[in-house]
């Protein structure tokens, strides 16, 4: 986790490490960037993993996995910062324009809004082939998702061990609460749901301040 060090201090050196800011590799090429977004998804699904499946003994407030998951915390933090970042308008400008649709609404997000307001969208049944910028799509929101469901379950799985750790309350202010002026709805509402809600509820009553 600690290897992805500089891609995550600043939105240009993120999106130059998963090529946002180079021209999409057309279908069938071979794409550079295709491995650190792997590695990165995989980090991410494994660390959620663990902490959705692994609990604390009845009755002790320390969790199994405590202290290998407490060092993912600073990392985790500085990513989810820059993924708020990806958002402002100086990033934007650092976006191939093969990738300006890049932050929109994947097709079944849409889709889903549709069928909750009682509307169908023709022809969202058939399947194809998903287009490079499609992947980054669907790459993006993936990772915007993990990256705050483990902040959030930390709360829940880890307890007073993730509350008592030092800078909790700065890192949660510099990253879940960074930058909503410019983050969209859409994406907004996963930080509340994801992380927001757990974080809130799962906190000791005698940690509360």
């Amino acid at each position: 986790w600690a290897s992805f060090g500089t891609a995550f201090n600043s939105a240009p050196e993120f999106m130059a490490f998963i090529g946002l800011d180079k021209a999409p590799v057309a279908q069938g090429n071979h794409d550079p960037f295709a491995n650190p977004r792997l590695e990165l998804m995989a980090c991410t699904s494994v660390f959620l993993g663990v902490l959705k499946r692994c609990k604390a003994p009845e009755g002790s407030r320390y969790h199994p996995a405590g202290q290998a998951l407490a060092p993912i915390l600073y990392h985790t933090f500085r990513l989810a910062r820059v993924l708020h970042q990806l958002y402002e308008p100086e990033a934007k400008q650092l976006l191939a324009p093969g990738f300006s649709k890049a932050y929109d609404l994947l097709e079944s997000e849409v889709n889903s809004i549709l069928t909750l307001a009682g509307m169908t969208n023709v022809g969202s049944d058939v399947k194809k082939e998903p287009t490079p910028v499609e992947k980054m799509q669907g790459f993006l929101v993936q990772l915007h998702t993990n990256v705050y469901s483990i902040l959030g379950s930390m709360g829940e799985a880890v307890g007073e061990q993730y509350y008592s750790q030092p800078g909790l309350s700065m890192a949660v202010t510099g990253t879940a609460c960074y930058g909503h002026d410019h983050l969209p709805d859409h994406r907004l509402r996963v930080v509340l749901r994801n992380f927001c809600r757990p974080f809130i509820t799962a906190c000791p009553a005698h940690l509360h301040r």
